[in-house]
């Protein structure tokens, strides 16, 4: 998965799927006055989904669903034709594309934030385009790539603050005011990542490399 190094925009975060934390999320960022100047997508409606799963029910509060129905959805990126998106998985990688060539960091949120460490293709696309991965993901999962041989910039980017603990909603909002701070300077943000260039080539060396992968095989077993 191959990007350019150089980076001309500061942020992006893609969603997809309507699990409940991407539609958490949605309601704690889609108000912040930097949104327009992100890589943000939502890309299915909404639709009765508040309504209709419970799981939505036990983590987002009746409260919180008021604000999250003001919300226009679905929301597409700047360069995305509404009436030809492609929702099927595969081909997206595709269309979804330019948004990893051009951002310096990548808000990720992950499949699942309950499962236990539960990384997926999503954290290994930011590796691989050089990106600055900010994880919206399990407790513990930064701190498990760092020991697997990742960078994840803690000096940069404070994940101890929140990687351990185990209130999802609280971890979120740390991710989101952390996110909140550096977006009040955008070109701060790319020239951070120029100054990371050695680290985010490493980064992906060491997830291509043969010793990544038998780390990884081993595990398995």
């Amino acid at each position: 998965y191959d990007t350019d190094l150089e980076k001309t925009h500061p942020l992006m975060c893609l969603n997809r799927n309507l699990t409940w934390h991407r539609i958490y999320m949605l309601m704690l960022m889609y108000n912040k006055p930097w949104i327009d100047k992100a890589d943000f997508s939502f890309m299915l409606p909404m639709g009765n989904r508040l309504e209709n799963k419970p799981v939505i029910s036990k983590y987002i509060t009746e409260e919180e669903k008021e604000v999250i129905r003001l919300i226009p959805t679905p929301i597409f990126l700047d360069y995305e034709d509404p009436d030809n998106v492609i929702y099927t998985l595969g081909p997206q990688v595709y269309t979804l594309g330019l948004a990893y060539t051009r951002n310096a960091v990548n808000l990720v949120t992950e499949t699942s934030l309950t499962d236990g460490i539960m990384l997926t293709e999503k954290t290994g696309k930011a590796i691989c385009a050089y990106q600055i991965p900010i994880l919206v993901t399990n407790p513990g999962a930064n701190q498990f790539l760092e020991d697997i041989g990742i960078d994840m910039f803690s000096d940069y980017v404070p994940w101890q603050d929140w990687d351990q603990i185990e209130n999802h909603k609280e971890r979120m909002q740390k991710i989101v005011d952390f996110v909140d701070t550096i977006m009040q300077d955008t070109d701060a943000i790319i020239e951070k990542h120029k100054e990371l260039h050695p680290r985010l080539i490493k980064n992906k060396e060491r997830f291509h490399s043969i010793d990544f992968s038998n780390l990884l095989i081993k595990q398995l077993g």
